[in-house]
């Protein structure tokens, strides 16, 4: 975004990256209790993959480590609850 005084402005609109993130995280739960899990477990496991992989993505085309190696970890989490 080029500004009237002729800088680039390269900054992180939070408020839409908040957004984005809330989403994924609705839509994996929504997606994952619409299926139905012998265990609680298991059900947790997949919101936690689901959830993790969307805000894995949106940290990688962002640019931010943090928010792809949180989304990593919940990877992670999810895959452990799942092999459970």
């Amino acid at each position: 975004m080029t500004l009237p005084g002729g800088e680039v402005c390269e900054g992180i609109n939070m408020f839409f990256l908040l957004l984005e993130t809330g989403i994924v995280l609705v839509g994996a739960t929504l997606i994952t209790l619409g299926h139905n899990f012998k265990s609680k477990c298991k059900e947790r496991g997949w919101i936690f993959l689901a959830g993790g992989l969307g805000i894995g993505f949106i940290g990688g085309y962002s640019r931010i480590l943090e928010v792809a190696l949180f989304g990593a970890m919940l990877v992670t989490l999810g895959v452990m609850e799942v092999r459970k």
